[in-house]
């Protein structure tokens, strides 16, 4: 069919195509392309050889096409690892040291000792922690230092000899010290007790012992050695009078020398003039009281006259919004400054932009002189903050 057109059709079959046509359509019932030719007989279009003839099989997951994987003797690789797959067995085998209803020969074992030890009273009952073992025994059976005990918070009951032998609890104080009251009846060891708190005890004959170190009215000696030497430092009233300022001597001497000094010392304070000690000045130089003239106090004569301001300027200025930054007054004649500080904080000023600072306290003011105008004056706050204040200041022009 050298001549042959091919006629693509739809998912029917179509009639017989003319002579050297051929017809293609997509089978819907086998799910392949066919083909008609012109002798009425509709084929395959592909023919594949299951032996000889290989094929790639895709899938989606969802998103994309995926080729379908085999191994290398062509089996379906299978992941269910993210399903649940259904299990059918009559039977499967037990993983090792896995144990049957019938198969508990450890536990039975116990079970059947506890049951027997129930009747007999020889059980024991262990509480495991770390590697000690605490065992409950029969309360005729003598406790070793080898045992392990058992730390809880308990009740313990005693039986009262009378009301026909009752049990009551047993108190113990806040610390945990046993408190007994009454009578103590058939008390053979000795009794360890904490001396300390309030002990009220009645009835006790025979000679109570004294603790180790106790001491009696007459066996003070830590407390007699230092009382004498107490009495040794502060003397007798017979101690002679100490010589020198230092030096052993007792207290004694050194108030008797103390006295003395001071009784030479009032010997040569003078009897008092109208409530006053007189004075002899004449080997010093004393003091003159005025009114002096101004020969008196100088040779050449000092001026009387006080200078008085030419010019007086208020100025007003705001420190820097940059705490850290300085502000000069503004420019204006003057041989003298006079600052007042009436902020609640202080202030500190420089000379001609360099040198130390010097402060004005809230409330106070400074005249600043040697000055021939008021920007050469510079102001900002000592703690440096940003918070702008207005400072006052008059210009003095002499």
């Amino acid at each position: 069919m050298s001549d042959s057109k091919i006629r693509f059709s739809e998912t029917q079959e179509p009639e017989t195509p003319a002579q050297d046509r051929v017809y293609m359509w997509f089978d819907e019932n086998e799910k392949i392309f066919k083909k008609k030719t012109d002798d009425g007989i509709a084929t395959r279009l592909v023919t594949l050889n299951y032996v000889n003839d290989s094929v790639l099989i895709y899938g989606n997951d969802g998103t994309s096409d995926q080729k379908v994987k085999t191994n290398s003797s062509g089996e379906l690789i299978v992941d269910a690892s993210n399903y649940t797959q259904p299990v059918s067995a009559t039977a499967l085998p037990l993983p090792s040291g896995a144990s049957t209803e019938a198969k508990q020969d450890a536990g039975n074992t116990t079970l059947s000792s506890i049951e027997t030890n129930q009747t007999d009273g020889s059980q024991k009952t262990q509480i495991v922690q770390g590697g000690n073992s605490v065992s409950v025994k029969q309360l005729g059976t003598q406790i070793t230092s080898t045992d392990y005990g058992l730390v809880g918070n308990v009740i313990i009951h005693g039986q009262t000899t009378g009301s026909g032998g009752g049990f009551i609890d047993v108190k113990v104080s806040p610390s945990g010290a046993v408190q007994i009251g009454g009578t103590i009846d058939e008390i053979t060891e000795p009794v360890a007790a904490t001396q300390s708190g309030t002990w009220n005890l009645q009835n006790i004959t025979g000679t109570v012992s004294l603790p180790t170190g106790a001491s009696t009215d007459a066996k003070q000696d830590l407390g007699n050695a230092s009382l004498s030497n107490i009495d040794a430092n502060i003397g007798a009233k017979s101690d002679a009078v100490a010589t020198t300022d230092t030096g052993s001597f007792s207290v004694i001497s050194f108030i008797k020398r103390g006295l003395e000094n001071w009784t030479t010392l009032l010997d040569r304070i003078p009897a008092l003039v109208s409530g006053r000690i007189p004075v002899d000045g004449s080997g010093v130089t004393q003091p003159v009281s005025g009114p002096l003239t101004n020969t008196q106090l100088r040779e050449s004569p000092v001026p009387s006259s006080v200078a008085v301001a030419s010019s007086a300027t208020i100025l007003n200025l705001t420190t820097a919004a940059l705490g850290s930054n300085w502000t000069a007054f503004s420019s204006q004649s003057c041989t003298s400054l006079d600052i007042v500080n009436n902020t609640s904080i202080a202030i500190e000023y420089r000379r001609n932009g360099s040198g130390n600072p010097m402060q004005i306290t809230s409330g106070a003011g400074r005249l600043v002189v040697g000055i021939t105008n008021a920007n050469q004056i510079e102001v900002r706050r000592v703690d440096l903050s940003d918070t702008q204040v207005i400072i006052q200041a008059e210009a003095i022009t002499v």
